[in-house]
C-alpha cells in the first residue's frame, strides 16, 4: 500500500527528481503517470527515473490516445488498492486529476492540488473563473503554487492563505549543472561536431504561435542590422517551423541555427556553449526553460509574460525583462546583451546562485510540510505511519 500517491499524465525528469526528494522525507510515495508517452513532451520520454516506485497506468500508448474512460476506471482502481493516506495531483483541467481527487475526499484523505497557472498568462473568462473557484473549493484541502503570481491568483480563486503552500517550480539542477561543465570543458570539439558559433543567444521550447518566436526573429533581423553579430539558435520542434523558416529565407536573416528537438541528455550542451537565453512567450505559466538555463549559468532575457519572473529573473543582477510585443526593446536589449555594457559571466554566476534556492530539495520540504499539517478531520501523514 502507498502512503501518498502522485499522479502526473506523464512524470518527467523534473517529476521524477521531485518525487525522489519526497520520498526521502515521506516514506512509501507512488509516483502515477497516465501514459508513458506524451505528444506535448516528446523527449520526455523513458526519464521517469529508475528508483523511483512507478506505477504507468495505460503503458503502450500515448496520453492523448487513450480513452478518458478507460483512464479514469484505471486510476480509481489504483486508489482502491492502494488505499493511500494522501493524494497529489498535478493539475485541475484534466478528468483524471479530477477523479483522483474526487476519490480523496470521497475517502477522507487529504487531496492537495498542484497548481502553476497566475491570471496573466492567458485571457481569463467570468464562466470559467467561477468554475475553477467552485473545482478549487469542492476537491482539493490544499493547493501547492509555484510563486508569487501562482499564490496571487489562487487567492483570487477564492483559496483561502491557509490552505497555500508555496513549492516553486523546480527541475533536476544538478542534471544541467553537471552536464554544462562537461560541456564547456569539451567546447571546442562540440562546437565543430555541433556546428554551432562561437557566441550565441538560445530559444529552446516548442515553435508555436504563443511562444512568440515571429517577434524574436524580428528583433534579431534589426539586432543583424544595428551591428549585432552573436547568432541565434533555436532548439525544439512546432507547428510554426514552416512559416519561421519562410520568414528567415524571405528577410534574409542572416545567423539563425536550427538545432531541431533534443533530448534531456543533450539539452546542457545547448545551454552550456550558448551566451544568453531568451525567452519571448506571448503566454507562460512559469517557463521552466529559464530554470534549466540558469541552472548552466545563463544570463536571461525573459518575456513579462513568463510566470517565474519574481523569482527568477533580477534586472540588472541575471538578465531583464521585456514586454514581449515591442520589439524595439527586445533589440535594444539584444544589443546591450552583447556588448560590453553588461558582464555576462556575472550575470550567469548570479542565474546559479538564484536558482540554487529553487531545487527539488525544496519542493519536497514544502510539500512534505503541506502532507504533515493538522488538517482538522484528518490525520498528519506522519501520525497515520506510526499507527500502522
Amino acid at each position: 500500500m502507498a502512503n501518498i500517491v502522485i499522479c502526473n499524465t506523464k512524470i518527467g525528469p523534473y517529476h521524477a527528481a521531485r518525487i525522489h526528494a519526497l520520498s526521502e522525507r515521506i516514506p512509501q510515495v507512488l509516483a502515477v503517470e497516465v501514459a508513458g508517452e506524451e505528444a506535448l513532451y516528446p523527449w520526455w520520454s523513458n526519464t521517469g527515473g529508475s528508483d523511483l516506485r512507478k506505477i504507468t497506468l495505460c503503458p503502450g500508448g500515448r496520453y492523448e490516445s487513450i480513452p478518458v474512460k478507460k483512464q479514469l476506471a484505471e486510476v480509481e482502481a489504483l486508489l482502491e488498492q492502494e488505499q493511500p493516506r494522501a493524494v497529489v495531483v498535478d493539475g485541475y483541467s484534466e478528468p483524471v486529476m479530477q477523479t483522483a481527487a474526487r476519490w480523496a475526499r470521497r475517502h477522507h484523505r487529504l487531496s492537495v492540488l498542484l497548481f502553476i497557472s497566475w491570471a496573466g498568462d492567458r485571457r481569463r473568462f467570468a464562466p470559467k473563473e467561477w468554475a475553477k473557484r467552485v473545482l478549487l473549493a469542492s476537491l482539493f484541502d490544499a493547493v501547492g503554487v509555484g510563486g508569487e503570481l501562482q499564490y496571487a491568483y489562487a487567492r483570487t480563486l477564492g483559496v483561502d492563505e491557509r490552505r497555500l503552500w508555496k513549492l516553486s517550480n523546480v527541475i533536476d539542477n544538478e542534471h544541467f549543472a553537471h552536464g554544462a561543465r562537461e560541456a564547456r570543458a569539451n567546447a571546442r570539439a562540440l562546437r565543430a561536431q555541433w556546428q554551432l558559433p562561437s557566441r550565441y543567444f538560445l530559444y529552446v521550447g516548442r515553435y508555436e504561435r504563443w511562444k512568440n518566436l515571429r517577434t524574436l526573429l524580428e528583433a534579431y533581423h534589426a539586432y543583424r542590422e544595428h551591428g549585432g553579430y552573436w547568432d541565434l539558435v533555436l532548439v525544439g520542434s512546432g507547428q510554426e517551423e514552416a512559416t519561421l523558416q519562410q520568414m528567415i529565407a524571405t528577410r534574409k536573416i542572416p545567423g539563425v541555427h536550427w538545432l531541431g528537438p533534443r533530448s534531456y541528455q543533450e539539452l546542457p550542451i545547448c545551454y552550456a556553449l550558448a551566451s544568453c537565453f531568451v525567452l519571448p512567450s506571448l503566454s507562460e505559466p512559469w517557463g521552466l526553460v529559464i530554470n534549466e538555463a540558469e541552472a548552466c549559468g545563463l544570463p536571461i532575457l525573459a518575456s513579462t509574460q513568463c510566470g517565474c519572473l519574481p523569482e527568477l529573473v533580477q534586472r540588472g543582477v541575471n538578465g531583464y525583462t521585456f514586454a514581449p510585443t515591442d520589439t524595439a526593446e527586445l533589440t535594444r536589449l539584444l544589443l546591450k546583451m552583447s556588448s560590453e555594457k553588461v558582464d555576462i559571466f556575472a550575470f550567469g554566476k548570479a542565474s546559479q546562485q538564484i536558482v540554487s534556492v529553487h531545487s527539488p530539495e525544496r519542493w519536497a520540504s514544502a510539500l512534505a510540510d503541506c502532507l504533515n499539517h493538522e488538517w482538522p478531520g484528518l490525520l498528519r501523514v506522519t501520525e497515520q505511519l506510526s499507527s500502522k
